[in-house]
């Protein structure tokens, strides 16, 4: 979430969850389609700058995608430029 609030001028975070799935979507920038076959490897940024001030250590999302093939879960990432993204976690259960 906070990838989302720092990728928005006024960031809207929405939480959804059911029995099979959590979606969190944000209002931010959006993410590159090049950089979402990316964005889940280890210290992968989108932001090319690498400075510590305004960039992490690309490890967050990659812990998080671990966490989610612990539980045979997926992971979804749909994202539209200058709309946002969601991140969709599928828990396994039937649509």
């Amino acid at each position: 979430m906070k990838n989302g609030i720092e990728a928005s001028t006024k960031p809207t975070i929405k939480i959804s969850l059911t029995s099979n799935y959590l979606i969190i979507a944000d209002n931010g920038k959006g993410i590159m389609p090049e950089d979402i076959k990316k964005i889940k490897e280890p210290f992968y940024t989108t932001n090319k700058d690498r400075n510590r001030a305004t960039s992490g250590l690309g490890l967050g999302l990659t812990l998080c995608c671990n966490i989610i093939e612990i539980h045979n879960w997926k992971l979804d990432i749909k994202s539209t430029i200058n709309k946002g993204t969601n991140m969709i976690i599928n828990f396994g259960g039937k649509s």
